[in-house]
């Protein structure tokens, strides 16, 4: 069995949809049912028994890193890129996070979304693929979009991606959850703003070394105002209702002092 003990988490963008909260708070750490949205990324790692989580900063630095210090997180180790005076982009941000993984595979998530995915199932099923193709990137996908979401084209038989389409509603897209090996990051230049879809993902498309996980849970989407109410009242609601998944029930219940 594949076992990952390191993740990045993608937190330094601007959080321009998300203004006028964002003007004074980065977006990862905007409150959610009391509590900051990163916090939930992290305890899925926790579940996952991670051992060490890269997090990035470059919006309202002093504010995140203060804020990243409250964050429960366990056993695991906490490392902050900092990108305060050069925002590297999605790309870039990967490329400097990675060099603290000692040539390790690694999780990737985003800080502003999130679902109750099994992290474990997606390392197994990248381990599972690396063992008669050559996969350097495993994208969790799922299989309809509430929201505009970029297409994900999947060849059915062997999970090998096939393409990006048109941001649509009702059809696969990508849940900002994946397995990237190191390899998939080589000859990709250090300190530089690049972007993942362009300089990471494609290139692995068309090389058919990427391929997808597929698996369905409620997904929690944080973008945007809108979106940022729409998850608080599904949250409440799961939470009342009892579908909620434990260890986030337990976090409302039992908020960070």
């Amino acid at each position: 069995m594949t076992t990952i003990s390191n993740a990045f988490i993608l937190a330094a963008g601007l959080g321009t949809r998300l203004r006028p909260f964002t003007d004074t708070t980065p977006k990862s750490l905007l409150p959610l049912m009391g509590i900051p949205i990163i916090q939930f990324v992290i305890d899925l790692l926790n579940e996952a028994q991670v051992k060490r989580v890269v997090i990035n900063m470059h919006h309202l630095p002093h504010v995140m890193q203060e804020g990243l210090k409250k964050l429960d997180i366990g056993d695991m180790e906490l490392i902050i890129s900092d990108e305060s005076t050069q925002l590297l982009g999605s790309g870039g941000g990967i490329k400097k996070a990675a060099s603290y993984f000692q040539d390790s595979p690694f999780f990737m998530l985003n800080g502003d979304s999130f679902c109750n995915i099994d992290l474990q199932s997606l390392a197994k099923w990248h381990g599972l693929l690396k063992q008669n193709k050559k996969n350097l990137l495993t994208m969790a996908v799922m299989p309809e979009g509430e929201n505009l979401y970029t297409e994900i084209f999947i060849n059915k038989n062997t999970y090998q991606i096939k393409k990006l389409g048109a941001s649509v509603q009702g059809r696969p897209f990508y849940s900002g959850i994946s397995v990237i090996e190191p390899e998939a990051l080589q000859n990709l230049p250090e300190n530089t703003a690049f972007d993942f879809l362009k300089e990471i993902l494609m290139p692995q498309i068309l090389l058919g070394q990427a391929y997808a996980y597929l698996f369905q849970c409620p997904f929690i989407d944080a973008g945007t105002p809108e979106l940022l109410q729409k998850a608080q009242t599904f949250i409440a609601h799961a939470l009342e209702n009892s579908s909620l998944p434990p260890v986030w029930a337990k976090r409302i219940r039992n908020p960070i002092p």
